[in-house]
């Protein structure tokens, strides 16, 4: 519909003449789609929906993440700082060597001590980063991959 109308006016020195003059065109998004439309004389004439877009924002991915043994019960974790819409938090999740994982704390920084492990034993660590936006919302972005660190014995 539209490559035909736009074909015809491209082709015609009338419709293009009568295009420029009466359509001034309008955008709107509805339902996560994009149309175009007009209302000549009143009536509102709307053009083909575009295909389905996000417009959510996008926490991205936390990469370089570390863990060393601290102590025989502690362990330094560091990650690297990412950019995103509003204040970026940072959930860390340790899991223990009996399998129970748990938040250790929520960072604005990129850098968190694990305290309070057992000495000799392997945890794997796991970052977790948020955003939190203006209108207090909460958008998440997916976990780092896990990583071992074993405290000194």
């Amino acid at each position: 519909e539209s490559s035909f109308l736009r074909e015809k006016v491209s082709k015609d020195p009338v419709h293009q003449a009568f295009v420029r003059e009466h359509f001034r065109s309008h955008f709107k998004v509805e339902d996560g789609q994009v149309v175009a439309y007009d209302a000549p004389g009143g009536q509102k004439l709307f053009g083909s929906y575009s295909q389905v877009i996000s417009c959510a924002p996008k926490v991205p991915s936390v990469t370089g993440l570390t863990a060393t043994p601290a102590t025989s019960s502690s362990a330094a974790i560091k990650w690297g700082k990412i950019e995103g819409q509003g204040t970026v938090i940072y959930e860390v999740w340790v899991t223990s060597p009996k399998g129970s994982t748990v938040c250790i704390g929520k960072y604005t920084g990129n850098t968190c001590t694990a305290k309070n492990l057992i000495t000799g034993s392997a945890y794997t660590v796991r970052v977790r980063p948020y955003c939190i936006l203006a209108d207090g919302r909460r958008i998440y972005g997916e976990y780092t991959p896990s990583i071992k660190v074993t405290t000194h014995a």
